[in-house]
């Protein structure tokens, strides 16, 4: 079947059906009901005991195939199609959607063009229409000859998507939390603009924005109502190629970090050079607080397709996800200097809080020579995602000490054999209302300084001074000796405190 890539794994007697469109299911997704669709399972079939998912037919990888699916095929109800060897989904997808749409009564596009689509709206709405991704990039926009555009609906179609705006944050952020056409009036930015967020259940995809010429009428916003749903189908449709696209680039890398396989082999699948300079950044996203309940968060998807648009101004850039919540950026350019990598990891602290309403932290690897040198740069890059803040970017030569810090304090904590049961005894006591851990600890960082400490402290230098010499009678710690101090040093701040670059 299809040259050898798929087998039937259960439900032979079952394949004589209609089929009209193939997606991805994955961990997590709604039990689907759709049974002119095949499904390919990414991450296998996930369904709970008892669960009975309707479609066409599922598809899974050799290692996915449940233990005696043969025998219980109606467990499943649809047919389970194994796809054999290393085949990548994304060739799996491509496959399928070919053959179904080349087959009598298959799909042939019945969802359209946006492109089409926004034509279409143009000439109901009477203005010129753009349709946009939740990340505000253009994905297609109306040609119409005989309807006039603005400069800011110019800079949109030419460079594909939204300039920054002062007052575009405040709009997004009302387009994305209505479920109805809003009519913006003209300010400062741009003209007046009929827009509606473009919605699969309660995930916003993106939004049509068409200038309003004319005043839209209650048939206009029927029509851009209909519309949203037509173009929530295509958009869907190209988040599952990006999945596939995300999930191949993801396996190829990890086996590149992971030293699984040959830089020489895996780098024409991921667009670059094998001896060429490439830097890895780090992105971490972090949930806003004070964030309101009804409001999404971003997901690294997201922020990777922010990440790779605010990139590519570059000779080549490769975004790839990790699922705990980071996005991993290999940049590869001649020229690119630390001072541009710096306000690259700025541009995607900003832009991820105002278009995405989500905070994160930049982190940017040594710039090495040979995609060989990943492995140990990516171990550099999760260290300073450990010590950056939310909505800041460090360069990993600005936070080498509190790097070195940190993995210290790592052994520290890891080996009990490296503490001091004093320091331990310390930490743990609360029968007193004196903060002694506190107390030491800023006595330490400050080098032994009375007058700083008890700054610090906000008490006076003679309460501090009391307060040392208790600790010493009480815990017996000795700190006259230098050893004793940079251990206990250490052994607080895996304790109470944890090194962070502002």
């Amino acid at each position: 079947m299809l040259g050898g890539a798929l087998r039937v794994g259960s439900g032979a007697d079952e394949l004589d059906v209609t089929v009209t469109d193939v997606r991805l299911h994955g961990r997590g997704e709604p039990l689907p009901d759709v049974p002119e669709t095949i499904l390919l399972c990414v991450d296998g079939l996930v369904f709970e005991p008892g669960e009975r998912p309707v479609a066409a037919a599922l598809v899974v990888r050799d290692q996915d195939v449940p233990e005696g699916v043969a025998r219980e095929a109606s467990r499943w109800v649809p047919p389970v199609l194994v796809l054999c060897g290393s085949t990548p989904w994304q060739h799996a997808l491509q496959m399928l959607t070919a053959a179904v749409r080349s087959a009598p009564g298959g799909a042939t596009g019945a969802t359209g063009d946006l492109f089409a689509l926004a034509d279409t709206l143009a000439a109901v709405l009477g203005g010129a229409v753009v349709i946009e991704n939740v990340t505000r990039q253009v994905l297609a926009y109306s040609s119409h000859a005989d309807q006039p555009i603005d400069e800011v609906r110019r800079a949109e179609i030419l460079g594909r998507r939204v300039p920054h705006q002062e007052l575009a944050d405040e709009k997004y952020a009302r387009v994305y939390r209505s479920t109805e056409v809003l009519h913006l009036p003209a300010d400062a930015d741009s003209g007046p603009r009929v827009v509606v967020a473009v919605r699969s259940g309660s995930q916003v995809l993106g939004s049509i924005w068409a200038i309003e010429e004319t005043p839209v009428d209650a048939a206009g916003e029927k029509a851009l109502l209909s519309g949203s749903r037509l173009a929530a189908l295509h958009l869907l449709q190209l988040r599952d190629g990006a999945e596939l696209e995300r999930r191949t680039r993801a396996e190829l890398l990890w086996e590149l970090f992971e030293g699984r396989t040959l830089p020489s082999v895996v780098a024409p699948r991921l667009g670059l050079s094998t001896g060429s300079s490439v830097t890895l950044l780090g992105v971490r996203l972090c949930r806003r607080a004070g964030r309101e309940n009804g409001d999404a968060r971003a997901d690294a998807g997201a922020v990777g397709d922010l990440a790779r648009v605010l990139a590519s101004s570059v000779e080549s850039a490769v975004v790839v996800l990790e699922e705990r919540d980071t996005v991993y950026l290999v940049v590869s350019a001649p020229d690119t200097s630390r001072g541009w990598l710096r306000r690259l990891g700025e541009e995607i602290v900003g832009r991820s809080r105002s278009a995405l309403r989500t905070d994160v932290g930049v982190a940017v690897g040594a710039t090495v020579e040979g995609l060989g040198e990943l492995g140990r740069t990516r171990t550099d890059v999760e260290l300073v995602l450990r010590v950056v803040a939310a909505g800041a970017t460090a360069l990993v030569e600005d936070v080498r000490a509190q790097m070195a810090l940190l993995q210290l304090t790592t052994v520290v904590d890891a080996d009990e054999r490296m503490r001091l049961p004093a320091v331990a005894d310390l930490v743990n006591s609360n029968e007193s209302a004196i903060p002694y851990a506190q107390t030491l600890l800023t006595y330490l960082d400050t080098g032994g300084d009375i007058i700083r400490a008890a700054a610090g402290l906000h008490v006076h230098e003679n309460t501090l001074r009391y307060r040392l010499r208790r600790l010493q009678e009480r815990f017996g710690i000795d700190l006259d000796d230098p050893d004793t101090r940079l251990v206990a040093w250490l052994q607080l701040r895996t304790a109470i405190a944890r090194p962070t670059a502002q």
